[in-house]
């Protein structure tokens, strides 16, 4: 060995080597810092791979000593796989790092990616070592190769099939976990995406395996893309005695006090079809969860149900159209009488009249309202104080955009009387808390029955100070 030969790689190994510790040492510090992935790959290299490689140069280029060559050439392929192992290690945190936490499409999938990259970057580098190291004949091994590669080619056609259809699907990336989606009759939510296939879970609970090779190839529905938010469709019919614009502002009305229903973009309601018997309307409107399709849909129905009854609107015959539906008229004022008990019961009618109690009844308007529909709304004007004949109702308050609990209101019960007095919006939101019975007495009823009986305006006083003191103790106390 030349001596010139052996200063020259002395010289470099005593420089660089010091020089790349200090610098790998200084960028772990610096990702220690940030508890970057790549810490324990980056100390592998400081503290295995360098020495190992500075030792390797000096016993190849600065010992003067002929080692056998079966121990230089193991050395070498310690080297090559440990070299591997980096570059893979390497690799995986700068690409794949996301996809060890996010639970998604874009997480899941690649995996399948990464385990192919690291198959080719190992195949590469056996093929570099069996040919470069031990001398081996890589034409002869590539043939070998191929011929493996065919059988089992042959014997893992489907499986291959599966394979490439998810590697296809990580480029398009038509959905991801938690979309829903709707394959041939079956429809659920994604819950995994491996490199076999896609499992979604549907309504009933139960879950539905959709291989890739065979999702490649059909058509299917995502309902969270583009955007999550999602379209709803649902027809309802009724008497067609009734005005269309009344029925659609009734149901407008009812889309516009149901949470879960998108304000934008804007819902539809239109006549779609009419004849001699019925009138059919199409409402369209947009939710956020296509889970909740269904109850969303349940509960819109209910509402209008309910709406169409208060309004006295009547659905046509469901097993004919040769006539309306009739049923027997509701009587309001007997029915409002045989509540009379309730009525003086309160804390402000007890001191009715027959007459003035018959007046009252006869001038008030009787409602009925579904679990969860809005009675009256915070910030709106109302024209009726409200007595409970039956159920309860939920008041709550709207504080800088949080819904907030105030208490409830049971049967017999007034709400509504202090925005008459005031002559202001509502203070807060009055909905069913369970089906809800209203005696509707208009402000106009209500004053006229105030100034005629010194006993109402007496007891209707002293209630707006049991209400202003309980407004009072409530401020005291937040």
């Amino acid at each position: 060995m030349e001596k010139d030969n052996i200063t020259f790689w002395g010289i470099l190994i005593a420089t660089l080597y010091p020089l790349l510790a200090i610098l790998t040492s200084e960028i772990n510090n610096r990702l220690k810092k940030v508890n970057h992935p790549s810490v324990a790959t980056l100390s592998l290299l400081k503290n295995v791979f360098l020495p190992m490689l500075t030792v390797y140069l000096a016993l190849v280029n600065i010992i003067p000593y002929d080692f056998p060559s079966v121990f230089i050439k193991l050395y070498e392929t310690v080297l090559w796989i440990l070299g591997l192992y980096l570059f893979i290690n390497f690799i995986n945190q700068i690409f794949f790092t996301d996809s060890d936490i996010k639970e998604d499409h874009k997480a899941r999938v690649p995996k399948l990616l990464q385990q192919i990259m690291r198959m080719i970057v190992i195949a590469i580098g056996f093929a570099v070592v069996a040919s470069e190291i031990w001398g081996s004949d890589l034409g002869s091994l590539i043939t070998a190769l191929g011929v493996t590669s065919l059988v089992l080619g042959l014997a893992l056609q489907d499986t291959l099939s599966n394979l490439f259809a998810g590697i296809s699907l990580v480029y398009e990336r038509p959905f991801q976990t938690g979309d829903w989606i709707q394959v041939g009759t079956h429809y659920g939510k994604i819950v995994e995406i491996n490199w076999r296939a896609i499992r979604i879970v549907n309504r009933q609970n139960d879950m539905i395996s959709v291989p890739n090779s065979f999702l490649s190839k059909q058509v299917f529905l995502n309902y969270s893309r583009p955007n999550k938010f999602h379209a709803e469709t649902i027809m309802v019919s009724f008497n067609n005695i009734s005005p269309p614009n009344q029925v659609k502002q009734i149901i407008e009305e009812i889309i516009v006090n149901t949470e879960k229903i998108r304000k934008t973009p804007a819902y539809e309601v239109k006549t779609v079809k009419f004849d001699m018997h019925k009138v059919d309307y199409e409402v369209l409107y947009f939710i956020d969860d296509f889970w909740e399709s269904e109850m969303i849909k349940d509960e819109l129905y209910t509402k209008i149900w309910y709406g169409a009854k208060r309004n006295n609107i009547r659905l046509p015959n469901a097993v004919s159209f040769s006539k309306p539906w009739t049923v027997e008229d509701f009587d309001k004022e007997s029915y409002l009488l045989g509540k009379s008990k309730l009525i003086l019961n309160s804390p402000v009618f007890s001191g009715l009249s027959v007459n003035e109690l018959k007046e009252l009844i006869n001038n008030s308007e009787y409602n009925i309202y579904g679990k969860g529909e809005v009675v009256v709304q915070q910030d709106h004007f109302s024209e009726h104080v409200h007595m409970i004949v039956k159920g309860k109702a939920a008041i709550h308050v709207n504080d800088e955009g949080k819904k907030v609990f105030v208490g409830t209101a049971k049967k017999g019960e007034l709400f509504g009387e202090m925005e008459l007095i005031n002559n202001s919006a509502n203070e807060g939101t009055v909905s069913a808390y369970t089906d809800l019975e209203l005696m509707s007495i208009p402000y106009k009823v209500v004053n006229d029955l105030i100034h005629s009986n010194i006993s109402v305006k007496r007891k209707f006083d002293s209630l707006i100070k049991i209400r202003k003191k309980e407004q009072f103790d409530k401020l005291s106390n937040e």
